[in-house]
């Protein structure tokens, strides 16, 4: 699996996540700081514009101006 697709599997984890706390009544401040540790682990992974794959390539369309 590429780092792309699974940030993008992260990214889907989360937002089913929010829809399930919508619908079951709300957040509390620990899910919150879940979600949140979650969307900093994802942040991390970007460098210069781009996520670099294990050996450092970049997938076509990233990092194009």
């Amino acid at each position: 699996m590429t780092r792309v697709k699974d940030i993008e599997d992260q990214v889907e984890t989360i937002c089913k996540q929010l829809k399930h706390f919508q619908e079951n009544g709300g957040f509390t401040e620990k899910d919150v700081e879940k979600l949140q540790e979650q969307l900093h682990t994802i942040d991390e992974q970007w460098v210069d514009g781009a996520i670099h794959e294990a050996d450092g390539s970049i997938a076509p369309g990233q990092a194009e101006l």
